[in-house]
């Protein structure tokens, strides 16, 4: 009776086993091929956000902590582009994830950084200054009092300029199955472009008037 008890023990076990790892790899499954929404920390030249931020003391916080913060201490908020929500999920990814394992202070002065609702970080070639300004993206000028309260640019998508429109990114790119859309980049000063005048050639006739004259 005991080796009856024992093996029908065994077996629910083994079943329990079986579902949990079933679930396990369901959960995996879905975020192979979905589509993560990605915020990206930028280097570039002039405003070198990334070194203020290591100077300021953001240096020893996660990639997950250094978003909560940095939205902590913008003024004007910036909780319209780093939504609660966006932050939700991150906070929802597995413990593991490299938003909790890896820190600021991880990664060179110059990289662009790509946090993305799977719980990945990138480093990726990826600027402010190329969609500052352009059609569907607009700029949020903030400070953040932690790091110098300098000035800090929010370039993302939308029409609204504190809010962030996640269904119309700025850019995306494909990792196997997995596709990233770049909702936002933030960034130091961002220079403004300059645009060389066009010369304009003179109607005909005003030029044989010039020429008659």
């Amino acid at each position: 009776m005991k080796s009856l008890c024992l093996k029908l023990l065994l077996s629910s076990f083994a079943f329990l086993l079986i579902l949990i790892t079933l679930a396990i790899n369901q959960a995996y499954s879905v975020e192979i091929g979905k589509t993560q929404n990605t915020f990206v920390i930028s280097d570039e030249e002039p405003g070198n956000l990334l070194s203020r931020l290591k100077n300021a003391g953001y240096g020893n916080y996660n990639l997950y902590q250094t978003l909560l913060q940095m939205q902590a201490d913008a003024s004007p908020s910036v909780a319209g582009i780093i939504t609660p929500a966006f932050l939700n999920t991150l906070a929802n990814c597995p413990t593991g994830s490299q938003i909790f394992t890896t820190m600021l202070n991880d990664f060179h002065s110059d990289s662009s950084l790509a946090i993305s609702t799977d719980g990945t970080v990138q480093t990726v070639k990826v600027y402010a200054k190329d969609y500052f300004n352009k059609t569907g993206a607009s700029t949020l000028l903030t400070s953040l009092s932690g790091a110098a309260a300098e000035d800090t640019n929010f370039v993302h998508s939308g029409f609204q300029p504190s809010i962030a429109e996640f269904n119309a990114p700025l850019m995306s790119w494909t990792v196997g199955n997995t596709k990233y859309n770049v909702f936002a980049i933030t960034s130091g000063f961002v220079p403004a472009q300059t645009v060389t005048p066009t010369p304009t050639k003179m109607p005909f006739m005003d030029q044989r008037r010039k020429k008659n004259g």
